[in-house]
Order: structure tokens, then C-alpha cells, then sequence
């Protein structure tokens, strides 16, 4: 479940929610401006792609998105990302291994992690 940087219809205000979250009407942020969701189309692919950014945002198709994925709150996740960017800024791509599954081996620490905290705890509610 990716995160991407919407402001719903009836909302002056935008954040990170679930891609699937977002309806017609809202507004997707693009690089210096709102776009209006006029349609949405569901496409499921295979495989993973996860990259990280210092940042924990990207552009994808000239869209605002989280690097991070799984809990809906990007800046909680982008804190507890923290150990992992001084390491890297310290030892370069030698921190930046990735698990048999392609995901970075902090990423899947943190995923981990987060199954045993209690879910009222990191606000959010569990879709599957």
C-alpha cells in the first residue's frame, strides 16, 4: 500500500494517504501545483520496487509520493527512518542491502517491528 500526497475535495489541507484512499474529486500534488482526480483506475502489478530518497518523497509521473509504504503516517516513518540515513551518510550504498524480497533489510526491520507495537498506538487500522 503506497502513500501519495492528496488533499481531499472537501479539505484545504494536503497529506500522505493510501493510494487506494483517494477518490474522484480530490487533488493530487504535483511539483508546484494541485491536479483534480477526474478518474481512477485500479492496476495490480507483481514484483516490488522501493527505493529510498533522503527526503522519503519522490515524483513518480510528476506526482508527490512517500518513499514508504505499509503505515499511513509518512512522518512518523521518515523519524524512524532517521538511524538508518546517518548510517548511510556515513557508509554510503555498503548500509543499503536489500533482503531477499528486494526491500531494503531496514525497511523490513522497521516492518517487523511495527507488527508487535499496538495498532491504536501507531494510529492507523489495519486493512487486510
Amino acid at each position: 500500500m503506497h502513500l501519495i500526497y492528496a488533499k481531499p475535495a472537501n479539505s484545504s489541507d494536503g497529506h500522505f494517504l493510501f493510494a487506494k484512499d483517494v477518490k474522484t474529486g480530490d487533488f493530487l500534488q504535483l511539483l508546484d501545483s494541485w491536479v483534480k482526480i477526474t478518474s481512477i483506475k485500479k492496476e495490480i502489478s507483481q514484483g516490488i520496487f522501493a527505493p529510498l530518497t533522503l527526503s522519503g518523497k519522490a515524483l513518480v509521473n510528476g506526482i508527490l509520493v512517500s518513499n514508504y509504504a505499509y503505515l499511513p503516517n509518512h512522518d512518523t516513518i521518515h523519524k524512524a527512518f532517521y538511524p538508518f540515513r546517518v548510517l548511510y551518510s556515513v557508509f554510503g550504498q555498503y548500509v543499503n542491502i536489500k533482503t531477499v524480497d528486494g526491500l531494503n533489510w531496514y525497511a523490513k526491520l522497521l516492518m517487523k517491528i511495527s507488527e508487535n507495537i499496538p495498532h491504536d498506538y501507531l494510529n492507523y487500522k489495519r486493512t487486510n
